[in-house]
């Protein structure tokens, strides 16, 4: 369960969900419930004005995050344009992570990169072991494309001998042959400094850690599910991150509109 948070810079707020009067009352802020693709959603409407005092407005976001943490949350959506973002993060509300979904949905990017033409391209997988999202992410890619590397550690031969028996890809092995690919997808940070590589490079987050050069992909733009689009005035990307981590919707369902570069990039 997550917190949909909305702040308004009036004093008459709207209410989501359901009032719970002794609350608003008490402190201004409206608490209520609402479902979200099937995901029980917590409705919260603050209302915060530039006229109030720091102490003032501190005091309200403190009673948000007390509020939340009684009821065992701690993501939160925030309103489209909603401001004070970064107060809330200090007290303990955090957007919902995107490292599982976007880990999980490198084959798609992969796929939105290269285009019809994938299924002659040569794609590079690196993780430091063999994990599930490795296995799922190459799994996916030995169905797509004609060509792999893989990189898992220890388990890099056995690995692509069952690529072999698998799928009949005669895959490469190591950081090697890598530069030999047009694309490399990197679900961790390679020890190595690999900011020379001449491929595209695709780098999940908590991988970014690796020195990569201009361009390389770091994420990407996802199109809501039909179902979402009565809740556009939300942060759609990150209500997209918060029903991934409570199963509300999955990669398979997500298309993909765009991506996001680092630096320097398309």
């Amino acid at each position: 369960m997550f917190i949909m948070l909305n702040t308004k810079r009036t004093g008459k707020s709207g209410i989501l969900g359901l009032l719970s009067e002794s609350l608003g009352a008490r402190t201004a802020i409206y608490m209520g419930e609402m479902n979200v693709a099937g995901v029980r959603t917590a409705s919260v409407t603050v209302p915060l004005d530039d006229r109030m005092s720091r102490r003032r407005l501190y005091r309200r976001v403190d009673a948000v995050a007390e509020l939340a943490a009684e009821n065992g949350l701690s993501r939160y959506v925030p309103h489209g344009g909603m401001e004070y973002g970064e107060l809330f993060e200090e007290y303990g509300l955090r957007r919902p992570p995107r490292e599982r979904l976007m880990k999980n949905s490198a084959p798609a990017m992969a796929a939105f990169l290269l285009g019809e033409d994938r299924i002659a391209s040569k794609v590079s997988v690196y993780a430091r072991r063999r994990s599930p999202e490795f296995d799922r992410t190459v799994r996916r890619l030995a169905r797509e494309v004609r060509y792999l590397a893989v990189s898992c550690g220890r388990q890099t031969g056995d690995y692509a001998g069952m690529l072999w028996r698998e799928y009949g890809i005669a895959a490469g092995i190591g950081l090697a042959g890598f530069n030999r690919s047009e694309l490399c997808i990197f679900l961790d940070a390679p020890a190595e400094d690999i900011s020379d590589i001449r491929c595209g490079a695709i780098v999940a987050p908590g991988a970014e850690r690796g020195k990569f050069p201009p361009g390389t992909v770091t994420g990407a733009v996802f199109k809501a599910p039909g179902e979402l689009e009565k809740y556009g005035e939300w942060d759609m990307q990150a209500l997209i991150c918060a029903l991934y981590e409570s199963g509300g919707v999955r990669e398979s369902t997500l298309g993909i509109e765009g991506l996001v570069y680092e630096p320097g990039g398309a």
